[in-house]
């Protein structure tokens, strides 16, 4: 479950994350998610997109919204895989 939880707060606000649980949390729900421009990545990799944002900002919102599509798939993974576990 914290693996869960922490995946989930890359790129869902933390308010939902508090009150749901984390098995149940609609990720698929842009008003769960925080603003694009908020999705954690890693320090180096949001250094580099930061350098890269003057020069081409349509290509740092692709890379972050590729981002959110394989959070979104390693959780729906990662749940999958619990599931199985627990029946």
């Amino acid at each position: 479950m914290k693996l869960l939880k922490e995946i989930l707060s890359d790129f869902i606000q933390v308010e939902v994350l508090r009150h749901s649980d984390p098995f149940e949390v609609d990720i698929h729900q842009p008003r769960n998610r925080v603003p694009i421009e908020h999705v954690y990545l890693d320090v180096l990799a949001t250094a580099t997109l930061t350098e890269c944002c003057n020069s081409d900002p349509a290509g740092v919102r692709q890379v972050r919204q590729s981002c959110i599509c394989f959070m979104v798939e390693l959780v729906e993974q990662v749940r999958k895989r619990f599931k199985k576990v627990q029946e």
